[in-house]
């Protein structure tokens, strides 16, 4: 169970510091649409899932390794995930950059890094971490960066990343299939994980959503999370029988806790 709570958490890195540990699985619903059930935060924490979605993998492998303390085994798993595309891996790279976590302090890399995770325009979280980094920049380090933005953009944009990714969600069948169904009149599946264990008690429905396998539909899904996790507004958060609200009020997110739903779903 411990990937699954892992799962949970990954997406809520940017709002938090990044040694803060969330706890549970995040069923997410943003102005009125569920974005994540409990049930697909836990088809997302298989390996038979992850081993599909490098971009995932290595980004929970990186936020392992950073909360540990091992910056190196951190920076080569957000390197990884970056490369696939991953915005939350570029932009904790460009923070580890600036800060020297594990590499040298490089604060032009830093600021291309963050430019680039905050390319889609759709987070102001990463446009406002990129300004604020432009902000303590030399003139000297600001070119640079601008020096260094097309190699950075050949590496880790949109237009680099997509098809790796695309690809990768194409190619999945093979994993797809590891997540065997117990029959078409059955509401389970078997998933095989690396070490053996074995997972008896998955919705095909979650295991399968289109928004996980879809490179189009992929993406949208993981930019309306991230969107609802940094406005830390209409997000639930599951905390045992209860859910837990953050609703945005000023300049601060007071919590209200409200009954989850009947079936947990």
């Amino acid at each position: 169970m411990s990937r699954l709570l892992i799962t949970g958490a990954l997406l809520l890195l940017p709002v938090l510091p990044l040694h803060a540990q969330i706890n549970e699985p995040t069923p997410v619903r943003s102005q009125g649409e569920q974005l994540l059930s409990y049930r697909e935060a836990q088809a997302m924490s298989l390996d038979t899932f992850l081993n599909a979605h490098p971009d995932m993998k290595y980004l929970l492998r990186g936020r392992k390794a950073y909360l540990a303390g091992d910056f190196k085994e951190a920076h080569l798993a957000l390197e990884r995930s970056a490369r696939y595309g991953e915005k939350l891996a570029q932009a904790m790279l460009a923070e580890m950059y600036w800060k020297g976590e594990g590499v040298p302090v490089n604060k032009a890399r830093a600021y291309a890094m963050a430019d680039v995770a905050a390319e889609r325009m759709n987070q102001p979280f990463f446009i406002g971490k990129r300004e604020q980094y432009w902000a303590a920049m030399t003139p000297a380090e600001q070119q640079q960066a601008i020096t260094m933005a097309e190699e950075i953009l050949g590496m880790y944009s949109d237009k680099a990343t997509m098809p790796k990714i695309a690809q990768v969600l194409r190619n999945s069948k093979g994993e797809r299939n590891r997540a065997k169904g117990y029959g078409r009149l059955l509401t389970r599946i078997i998933a095989f994980n690396d070490d053996g264990t074995i997972e008896d008690d998955i919705r095909p429905d979650a295991f399968h959503a289109e928004k996980f396998w879809e490179p189009k539909e992929y993406q949208k899904f993981k930019d309306k999370y991230v969107a609802a996790v940094l406005r830390y507004g209409n997000v639930t958060v599951r905390m045992g029988d209860q859910v837990q609200t953050s609703r945005q009020r000023g300049d601060r997110a007071e919590p209200v806790v409200e009954p989850l739903d009947k079936d947990g779903e």
